[in-house]
């Protein structure tokens, strides 16, 4: 492997607040465990591994997940092998579930307040940022941590099932309250704290509130229960100097100005079937930077050739300010490597 350009988190800062870089950077919320190790060429078992991918990829940032190490420092190894575990067992049990009873059959607001949350991650509350400083020391030069976690909206398909969210809206709107108000808390604390931490360069919230042809559910219920809690964690962001990234598969135009109020400064992905990013920059340009633009059905479907090609044209038409480079999802691990490799090094040359 040749030697990338030097990683300057600068170059990714400017981008999130629209500002002119010396290039764009390239930004992933995070890669399936399979894409690390297919591309590095061995296992990715270390918090030592994990900087180096990114750093040998040419990444500026490291992601870490809050949601994991909120909790409390846990030790060099970060857990690849659980990691790997875990997310076969969701591909086989679909733990994101459209069906009436979610995987863990809380249905109602009294199961919610029997359920023992002690275990899930930031949803417990408390916890340190040991973790943060252990990665911290050990960042190249020029790098930092983006801090990410799941949704506060995603604890409703995760826990409660779609379905029975769709009804409780209607049905039972103390439990979605109590829901949100247990999670959203949660969450403003700890992005509160993970905001203020210095190794810490930008927070990036992925909560999936939308799909292809629109909003999941109702934008006025979303401005009354969720985006309340979106710009508590846009505020802490900007107390600390640092930009707020948000994450949601599907089409979001109808609340594109509500993010920007909550905060916001840069949205990933932008789906080709939801969306176009030269219409999202026309109308938001300078105000919201476009992220993930490459096609997730071309880098699994497509050729690497076809694949330099998209990255070198959204370079040319959206790179002066205000775009980072990288897939229109999440590096999948079924995706085909060869053309993850030709976006990077279209956008991101061995030098």
């Amino acid at each position: 492997m040749g030697k990338r350009r030097e990683p300057n988190f600068e170059r990714l800062n400017n981008a999130l607040f629209c500002k002119a870089t010396d290039a764009p950077p390239l930004a992933e919320l995070f890669h399936d465990i399979e894409v690390m190790d297919g591309l590095a060429g061995r296992e990715v078992n270390t918090t030592e591994d994990l900087i180096n991918f990114y750093f040998n990829f040419g990444y500026d940032y490291v992601p870490v997940d809050c949601g994991k190490w909120f909790t409390g420092y846990r030790g060099a190894e970060f857990e690849t092998n659980s990691a790997r575990s875990l997310r076969e067992g969701r591909r086989k049990r679909k733990i994101f579930t459209d069906d009436v009873k979610s995987h863990f059959h809380i249905d109602n607001l009294s199961d919610f307040k029997k359920y023992d949350w002690s275990h899930h991650d930031w949803l417990r509350g408390g916890g340190d940022l040991s973790y943060f400083d252990y990665i911290a020391e050990k960042l190249p030069q020029g790098m930092k941590l983006v801090a990410w976690s799941d949704g506060i909206y995603e604890i409703f398909p995760k826990f409660v099932g779609y379905d029975n969210f769709c009804y409780a809206l209607y049905d039972d709107i103390k439990f979605i309250e109590e829901v949100f108000y247990s999670t959203g808390e949660r969450a403003v604390e700890a992005y509160a704290r993970v905001a203020a931490h210095p190794a810490v360069g930008a927070v990036w919230l992925a909560d999936d509130i939308g799909y292809t042809e629109g909003l999941l559910w109702p934008p006025e219920l979303m401005r009354k229960y969720l985006f309340p809690y979106y710009k508590r964690i846009g505020d802490a962001a900007k107390k600390n100097g640092k930009p707020f990234i948000f994450h949601s598969d599907g089409r979001l135009w109808e609340i594109l100005p509500d993010l920007i109020e909550a905060g916001v400064n840069a949205i990933q992905p932008i789906e080709p079937k939801a969306w176009d990013a030269e219409k999202i920059i026309e109308k938001y340009g300078g105000r919201l930077c476009v992220m993930g633009t490459i096609d997730l059905d071309l880098l699994c479907r497509g050729t690497a050739f076809e694949t330099i090609g998209m990255t070198k044209s959204h370079i040319k038409a959206y790179g002066s300010g205000g775009f980072a480079v990288g897939t229109t999802n999440t590096p999948t691990y079924y995706m085909k490597l060869e053309n993850y490799r030709a976006m990077i090094d279209a956008a991101n040359p061995e030098i």
